[in-house]
């Protein structure tokens, strides 16, 4: 994207949107001044006379409320259509579309962090189950070791995979990583963080990636999101009313407030600011990883379908009313009618 099409796009707001704050324009601008800045920084930086300009996931770090990188900002790195199993991909701007089957059956989980473990069972059973694609929520490995494991088991799969970051997960040990990929398995495995929705036939999924404020991150570099973040990306998808359009679900490390985030205390552990977005944009369920106390839990009315997912693989999660959860994967169809149990 060139830009004057990116200052267009970040100042541009839609119609229907004028009631913006002028702060919020001013902070798109300020965005864009970053970005030019970063870039005169980044041709400094090619010929070798003012250092490293350092990884894209460096560039988006920031302080408040909690230290984090806003994995949300970043811009997707790849384009086209690719075939994976028996779907095709096809990027458009911030939409990835998969097409080739209906309905769509996928796998979800988080991943193994903080245990390292062999993943060849728990995997191979997902790949025997006849899932077209599988999402991961967050927990892909504490460190390079143990990250580079697990994106090779995922690898192995030979199905498209969807990384959805969480708290746990290090935003430039993850793009090292990724970026270490042989070309085969990288056209497989997707970093959804920079994606405004994965459209799966009938159903709009929106990744939101990484810790709310990045409260709960590990790390500094670990992923999150802030109000501001949101707030761009309704303005890119557009506010709904639930029941017009695509049924629109979350993909989300985080679970937002109002139920099935009570944490082991039985107090609501979802994000505020992540419930007040989903009401805006119509969301009616969605697919979580956190709080860990809550795996396992599902609720199921009127088409409202929301699941915090197990890990794959490592101890089971003590649940909030004591109870040890099991792991392994969920499994979800998408269909005209929204996301169910298969």
């Amino acid at each position: 994207m060139g830009l004057g099409a990116y200052v267009c796009r970040v100042l541009c707001i839609p119609q229907g949107r004028r009631s913006r704050s002028r702060a919020s324009v001013a902070r798109r601008l300020s965005g864009v001044l970053t970005v030019m800045l970063s870039i005169a920084v980044g041709g400094c930086g090619s010929c070798g006379s003012c250092g490293s300009s350092g990884t894209a996931a460096e560039g988006l770090r920031a302080d408040e409320p909690s230290p984090h990188v806003r994995c949300l900002a970043a811009e997707p790195d790849r384009e086209g259509s690719v075939n994976v199993g028996e779907l095709t991909l096809t990027i458009e701007d911030r939409d990835l579309t998969l097409s080739g089957a209906e309905p769509l059956r996928f796998a979800a989980f988080a991943g193994p962090a903080p245990f390292t473990v062999d993943l060849t069972d728990a995997l191979g059973a997902v790949g025997d189950s006849g899932v077209h694609f599988v999402v991961v929520l967050g927990a892909f490995g504490d460190d390079a070791e143990s990250l580079a494991a697990t994106l090779e088991a995922l690898g192995g799969l030979e199905l498209p995979v969807f990384l959805v970051p969480g708290g746990r997960d290090d935003a430039v040990l993850l793009e090292g990583a990724l970026d270490d990929l042989e070309d085969d398995v990288a056209a497989r495995i997707v970093d959804l963080s920079p994606f405004d929705r994965l459209i799966a036939g009938a159903v709009e999924l929106v990744p939101v990636a990484g810790a709310p404020g990045g409260r709960y991150g590990r790390v500094d570099t670990a992923c999150g999101f802030g109000a501001d973040d949101l707030e761009d990306l309704v303005d890119r998808i557009g506010e709904a009313e639930e029941g017009e359009g695509a049924p629109r679900y979350l993909l989300s490390w985080a679970a937002p407030a109002g139920g099935i985030a009570a944490g082991i205390t039985g107090a609501d552990a979802g994000d505020p600011a992540l419930r007040e977005f989903a009401e805006e944009i119509g969301i009616r369920g969605g697919i979580f990883a956190w709080p860990g106390e809550a795996a396992g839990r599902v609720e199921d009315a009127d088409g409202r379908r929301s699941e915090v997912v197990r890990r794959i693989a490592g101890s089971p999660s003590l649940r909030a009313d004591g109870a040890r959860s099991p792991v392994g994967p969920s499994f979800f169809t998408a269909g005209a009618d929204g996301i169910s149990s298969p």
